[in-house]
């Protein structure tokens, strides 16, 4: 998906789903208005490069085993999520690498969780999270790893859960 605009999906504007090895690639689209953004409701592994999540009630939602990297992407206005990774079912285990991208007046800015068994992890680097009613959302059997260098600030709580160091190699 390149240069697309996306708009008025009462469900989700894309859902990527089906057997493990699948790929998606979103380069450079707008996803607005939409219950969901982007959905990766499965083994499925994203490619997330310019996109924008604005006014959806999910941005970017990663559930069951899914997997995505963002990166130079700006989520905002979205009334629960701006980015989603939230793993379902004890063999689950979601993974949200988020690079050099904004999450402003969202729900929740960044949530990781996990559901039965599973864990849903989502990794921060260089990324600014401000205005959202949560910056950093660390839900139960989630983890967020950060680098440290994100600026998680003016929002009405920035970080509610313990999170990670991701250490330099």
């Amino acid at each position: 998906v390149e240069g697309c605009v996306v708009s008025g999906w009462s469900t989700k504007g894309i859902l990527a789903l089906g057997a493990s090895g699948r790929l998606l690639y979103v380069k450079d689209s707008i996803f607005r208005d939409n219950g969901f953004g982007v959905a990766i409701d499965g083994p499925v592994i994203g490619s997330i490069d310019g996109a924008r999540f604005e006014h959806n009630r999910y941005g970017l939602s990663i559930t069951v085993s899914g997997k995505a990297t963002v990166r130079n992407s700006v989520a905002s206005g979205n009334s629960e999520v701006g980015y989603l990774s939230s793993a379902i079912g004890p063999t689950g285990g979601t993974e949200l690498t988020i690079e050099d991208s904004m999450a402003v007046g969202n729900g929740a800015g960044v949530r990781a969780e996990g559901f039965s068994g599973a864990k849903g992890i989502a990794r921060v680097s260089n990324s600014t999270l401000i205005h959202n009613d949560v910056g950093l959302r660390v839900g139960a059997s989630g983890l967020i790893y950060t680098r440290g260098n994100n600026t998680v600030a003016g929002n009405v709580t920035d970080v509610a859960g313990a999170l990670t160091p991701l250490p330099g190699i």
